[in-house]
């Protein structure tokens, strides 16, 4: 298990984290008037209410401005607070922390943060499989099933459900509601623990405090939902997460290899696929070569030099011509940049386009490849990562099933469908049920192989029948009437 500090994450813009509520305590003794024309002064209309939840409030100095932009409230009943509260709510809470960063005197009014809320709107996309709506309503249940002890309900209002997790009167709450056109999840911090950290502010340490705020947001959102089944709408956090996995694996002694997330169409040529794996077990095999460091333009590159036939005995097919020969042939696809139109990032497919490859012959005879390589792809931490059974002698049957399981598991939803009968039915060959046997063996076995790592559950959901079984006591017999693996991937982290 990865451990995962606040180091690892950034500010809020690179988290797509807003600021949606801010809190300050301020002394009773306090002068309101002159606090208020402070902030009047920034651009803030001030109004004063006995208590949070009214909705009647009044002017407080009668020096509002109507081209103020932003308002804010002061609370003047506070339970447990012998003092004064002053909330901004929304937009006015994002700019009151641009002026905060801009820094904002907190000696002008002697403030103390008291709350601030986060939240992250994940957008409704054509490929959702549910609404959000029954996103939010599948949740509760689940809650309710497997989290009897926590304080949750679901409220009704005008724009949609309102998922609560948690006590108000606790340092840390959670909601998620429908809004238009997005899911938004809300993180409430208040109490001790954001008081901490205005020393932070004070001293302008920005980006630490906002990697912290980062942090805490993640934590207690992959909390929440880490073993959540109801996998849509939550591939924002996943995401996130996963590839901190395999920060130290890939310097491990262990045979493995990388992958990214793969669009899920029909690979139609057997060639594509082994490219596809050669190309993830070049990138695991090109870390250990010597290179020349290079700049084009503002990209910084590795020229790494191997010899085809070093490859080749890594990669443990036969040494003869034929292999060889589809190894020269891969080197000169890599150059064209086909094979990384299969990704589904954009990003990622910026940083493993190769940029230019040479291969020629040496004195001896030996073919010698020079390849230029994103330094970015040396230290990239990738999604997944996989045992390289490719290594392994395989049938092709083994090699099909294979590949689909990794193909499948390469995607955003920590569901994943392993559709065994549209397999058969699409292999380029027909197939007898001898053959129909063991490719359904073969998904139980590296299945089986998957929960023991474990990068999947135990338990299986088999459609449509819709039971749920124990991958290790799951036969082919299981399949005669099923057509479909649910299985549901693991993230592995410990925030610390």
């Amino acid at each position: 298990m990865n451990q995962i500090t606040h180091q690892d994450f950034g500010l809020l813009k690179s988290e797509f984290l807003n600021v949606d509520y801010i809190c300050l305590n301020i002394n009773s003794s306090s002068n309101l008037s002159q606090i208020a024309s402070y902030f009047q002064a920034l651009g803030f209309n001030c109004y004063q209410k006995t208590r949070e939840e009214n909705k009647s409030r009044k002017e407080l100095n009668n020096k509002n401005n109507f081209q103020n932009k932003y308002e804010l409230n002061f609370i003047t009943n506070i339970p447990y607070w012998n003092g004064i509260q002053v909330h901004f709510a929304g937009f006015h809470a994002n700019y009151l922390y641009e002026l905060i960063k801009r820094g904002l005197d907190f000696n002008k009014f002697h403030g103390i943060i008291s709350r601030i809320d986060l939240y992250y709107d994940r957008r409704n996309q054509s490929t959702d499989k549910i609404h959000s709506q029954e996103f939010i309503n599948s949740s509760f249940l689940e809650f309710q099933n497997h989290h009897s002890r926590k304080n949750i309900q679901v409220e009704k209002n005008q724009k949609g459900l309102v998922f609560k997790i948690g006590s108000r009167k606790s340092q840390k709450y959670y909601r998620i509601y429908t809004k238009d056109n997005f899911l938004r999840f809300e993180f409430e911090i208040k109490g001790n623990f954001i008081q901490d950290l205005q020393s932070l502010l004070l001293e302008q340490r920005f980006e630490e405090f906002e990697q912290i705020l980062s942090y805490q947001f993640f934590k207690h959102s992959f909390k929440l939902f880490h073993s959540s089944t109801q996998s849509y709408h939550l591939d924002w956090l996943m995401d996130r997460l996963r590839p901190y996995q395999h920060r130290n694996l890939l310097t491990s002694q262990i045979e493995v290899i990388p992958s990214h997330y793969i669009k899920q169409f029909t690979f139609k040529e057997f060639q594509d696929k082994l490219d596809l794996i050669t190309f993830f077990q070049f990138l695991v095999y090109a870390r250990g070569l010597k290179y020349k460091a290079d700049s084009l333009g503002s990209t910084h590159y590795r020229l790494v030099q191997l010899r085809v036939q070093d490859f080749l005995h890594y990669t443990k097919r036969s040494n003869n011509y034929y292999q060889l020969d589809k190894l020269i042939k891969f080197f000169d696809k890599l150059q064209q940049n086909s094979l990384i139109q299969v990704f589904s990032d954009d990003s990622y497919r910026g940083i493993v386009t190769i940029p230019e490859v040479n291969l020629f012959k040496t004195s001896d005879q030996s073919w010698l490849a020079e390849i230029w390589m994103a330094e970015e792809l040396f230290t990239y931490l990738h999604p997944f990562l996989f045992n390289d059974f490719f290594q392994d002698k395989l049938t092709k049957y083994q090699f099909q099933v294979l590949f689909e399981i990794v193909k499948v598991f390469s995607s955003s939803n920590v569901r994943k469908e392993f559709n065994i009968q549209q397999f058969i039915h699409s292999y380029p060959s027909t197939l007898n049920g001898k053959l129909k046997i063991q490719i359904k063996e073969h998904f139980i076995q590296y299945l089986q192989v998957l929960e023991n790592q474990p990068k999947i559950k135990a338990k299986v959901l088999l459609l449509p029948s819709n039971e749920i079984h124990n991958i290790h006591q799951l036969t082919y017999n299981h399949l005669r009437k099923n057509k479909t693996i649910v299985a549901f991937e693991i993230i592995d982290i410990k925030f610390i």
